[in-house]
């Protein structure tokens, strides 16, 4: 059971990195803000090859973007970029996909978020299905 399972949510908020202008990696942690105003931050952890769950008392400001002038961190709404409807969180598993380690974020409405780790090229994506 994950610490976001059944949770009604307000705003989901995830992280680009960009280097010198140049998009890095689309995702490296998803801010999850419940109806009771608690933030989870979700984020892969590559020592221990596992999604990681725990609440935060970072407070989230999708309209910053956070860095410098050569490290970005740009915050996107992503309830507003892909339209998301729901706002309860059915249930959270993990999935090892040969060389992939996935984390899939069920909604009530039965789209999900698939936020996945590549082991070989370090690389995180995250995904919306409807």
């Amino acid at each position: 059971m994950s610490l976001l399972d059944k949770i009604a949510f307000d705003e989901i908020i995830y992280r680009e990195f960009w280097l010198e202008d140049k998009k890095i990696s689309d995702f490296v942690s998803l801010f999850i803000k419940s109806e009771s105003e608690q933030w989870y931050i979700v984020h892969f952890d590559d020592d221990e090859l596992t999604w990681l769950v725990s609440e935060t008392t970072e407070e989230i400001d999708k309209k910053v973007t956070l860095g410098d002038n050569v490290c970005k961190y740009p915050q996107i709404d992503l309830i507003e970029k892909f339209k998301v409807s729901s706002r309860i969180i059915d249930s959270c598993e993990e999935k090892l996909k040969s060389n992939i380690i996935e984390l899939i974020i069920n909604l009530d409405n039965g789209d999900s978020i698939i936020l996945s780790y590549e082991k070989k090229s370090e690389k995180e994506t995250i995904v919306y299905n409807k």
